[in-house]
């Protein structure tokens, strides 16, 4: 190159940079619509991909799936774990298409609680049923109980004059002479028996009231009697007699077996009365009581006939053995220990100290 090529070179350069957009306003043809169509193409490859990408993992996580770890069972029903891209197109669409519902019923969170609390108190649907229509009707007993009152019998007359007698003890002329003097005003005379009625009512309500407590009172003095004598049973009984054979209680066991008489399910209804109304366990309750001494018994006295006889079995077989000669084989050789020497020569009494 020389100097004129150079100058030319930078003259060259120098229009570039005054005119930088000369090659933006006339780039080549084919090479523009190129990188357009492909820049394009890819940009919206991309954005479709990245869309696709983010709605299948908002769909998963919505499902409570993690993208990066599906667990699914194998073949030999153990637990894997995939990340969902490395799954199967059937694998991918059966996992896009579950339903938690299959798993759930369909059920709403407040019966599955119910559910769950029938089988923490061991309920069955009947002992529920039961329990509402108890509860069911003693709302309306409570609803529609209308206390009703012996002083309401009397009519007004009648209540007047009973009063009176009751009050100031007036002969029954006397009485009737004062309730015609009343009644010459019979606002006033209202006024009056009305007041006596609630009086009277009150006093029923007082005893009906005492009457109340003093049942409340016995009952529970009659459950206590019944706690106590059911634990002194208990105690009595720290040992159940199986025939030539007993079974030693622990503390565990007495609890078990006061709880099972003496407390109550959720609804109300004891354990036991429970077992008492199924058939089947009262069955076995029954047979038990009547046949489980004699059965131990039995049990008790097999087992030990099989001992007897395996002990003289044992014996017979040992006595057989020793009669032929066998025990002989079975006897333990004796080692003698040599004498020890001093030097070359037996030890002898005049070589100890």
């Amino acid at each position: 190159m020389n100097v004129n090529e150079i100058d030319d070179f930078e003259e060259g350069a120098d229009k570039e940079l005054l005119d930088p957009t000369a090659d933006e306003l006339n780039p080549p043809v084919d090479q523009n619509f190129e990188d357009d169509d492909g820049d394009d193409d890819h940009s919206n490859q991309d954005d479709d991909t990245t869309e696709e990408e983010d709605v299948i993992t908002a769909l998963l996580k919505s499902k409570g799936i993690n993208p990066d770890s599906v667990k699914f069972q194998g073949d030999d029903g153990n637990i894997e774990e995939k990340p969902f891209s490395e799954l199967s197109k059937e694998e991918q669409l059966q996992i896009l298409g579950f339903d938690d519902s299959d798993d759930n019923y369909g059920l709403e969170d407040d019966e599955i609680n119910l559910i769950n609390q029938l089988r923490t108190n061991n309920l069955s649907v009947k002992d529920y049923n039961d329990y509402i229509a108890r509860q069911a009707i003693q709302n309306y007993i409570d609803a529609n109980n209308e206390q009703i009152y012996t002083v309401n019998d009397f009519d007004d007359d009648e209540l007047y004059l009973m009063d009176l007698g009751s009050r100031l003890g007036l002969s029954e002329d006397e009485a009737l002479a004062e309730l015609e003097t009343a009644k010459s005003n019979p606002d006033l005379f209202k006024k009056k028996v009305q007041s006596i009625r609630e009086e009277y009512k009150q006093k029923e309500d007082q005893l009906i009231e005492q009457k109340k407590q003093e049942e409340a009172e016995e009952n529970s003095k009659q459950a206590q009697e019944f706690e106590n004598a059911i634990i002194e049973a208990i105690q009595n009984n720290g040992e159940i007699d199986l025939g030539e054979s007993k079974l030693s209680l622990s503390n565990d066991d007495k609890n078990d077996i006061a709880s099972f008489i003496l407390d109550s399910d959720s609804t109300g209804v004891r354990f036991i009365s429970r077992a008492l109304n199924d058939p089947e366990t009262l069955v076995r309750m029954v047979w038990y009581a009547l046949k489980g001494k004699e059965a131990f018994n039995e049990i008790t006295n097999y087992y030990r006939k099989q001992i007897s006889e395996v002990a003289k079995n044992n014996y017979n077989k040992g006595y057989g053995d020793g009669k032929t000669g066998k025990a002989a084989n079975l006897a333990k050789s004796v080692v003698k220990k040599p004498a020890a020497k001093k030097g070359n020569r037996p030890l002898t009494i005049n070589d100890l100290d």
